[in-house]
Order: C-alpha cells, then sequence, then structure tokens
C-alpha cells in the first residue's frame, strides 16, 4: 500500500533517520502545526543557526510516498516511550506501521501514520509549499 503523506520539520535533510519512537505523518495541517511546535522549542543555539527567509522563520513540509506492507490501527499513544512500546509490539507481529487519530496536531482530529523504518519513506517534495493547500489530507493509493 502505498500513502502520500506529510512531515513538518524546521530542519532540511535528504533522509529520514530510524526513530525509537517512530517517525510520524499526517495531513498538510497536522504537518504544519507540528513544525510550528518544534521551531517553538528549538533550543537558542539552534535557532540561532537559522536563517530567515522573505516571509519568516523557515519550517519545512516535506511531502512524502509511504511504501507499507502491513498497518494496524492503534490509539494515540501519546508519549515517546508509550509509542516505543506500542512499535515493540507492532513489529513483533509483522505489522510496519500504525495508523491513529491525531486530535493534538491540526484543528481538525484526522489519520496519521507512524513508519518504523527510514526505507519505507520516499520523499516526494522536500520543500512543499502548503499556501493554498490546507486541506491536504492522507491519501492511500492501493
Amino acid at each position: 500500500m502505498l500513502i502520500t503523506a506529510y512531515h513538518g520539520t524546521p530542519y532540511r535533510f535528504s533522509r529520514f533517520r530510524a526513530a525509537a519512537s517512530g517517525i510520524h505523518f499526517g495531513s498538510v495541517e497536522q504537518a504544519v502545526h507540528a513544525c510550528t511546535i518544534r521551531l517553538g522549542k528549538l533550543p537558542i543555539a539552534q535557532f540561532e543557526r537559522l536563517t530567515a527567509g522573505r516571509v519568516g522563520w523557515p519550517g519545512r513540509i516535506l511531502q512524502v510516498r509511504l511504501s507499507i506492507r502491513c498497518m494496524e490501527r492503534v490509539a494515540d499513544a501519546g508519549t515517546a516511550a508509550a509509542w516505543q512500546a506500542a512499535i515493540r509490539e507492532a513489529r513483533a507481529a509483522g505489522i510496519d506501521a500504525l495508523v491513529y487519530e491525531n486530535a493534538y496536531e491540526g484543528r481538525l482530529a484526522g489519520d496519521a501514520v507512524v513508519v518504523f523504518e527510514p526505507t519505507a519513506i520516499e520523499i516526494l517534495d522536500p520543500d512543499w509549499n502548503p499556501a493554498s493547500r490546507h486541506d491536504e489530507q492522507i491519501m492511500i493509493h492501493q
């Protein structure tokens, strides 16, 4: 199954790295919200290394394609430690992604996907511009 989704970050990079609590993706609005939160939490030393653009401080929205073999719906684990435990259980059951209703990021609740391995992620557009497209949701391609 292929899924088109979005990831918000203040950083520029060309590939994702594995994270114990998974790599989270969602709608454009969820990605914008997540990016804004991350920018606000940057330590001053990291924030000082960012360069302001014409319209303010940079945030990045990456449009990605996720290649998923087996996905399971779960409740939002809520914490990094709880996501780590959920991922351990899912891996043991042969699952390579989790989907949950994300009621925290974005104005409306919507699905978000957690993948475990960076090899499941293809960056389609590292500088996707959501300026006029905040309604983009996760798209599943069978």
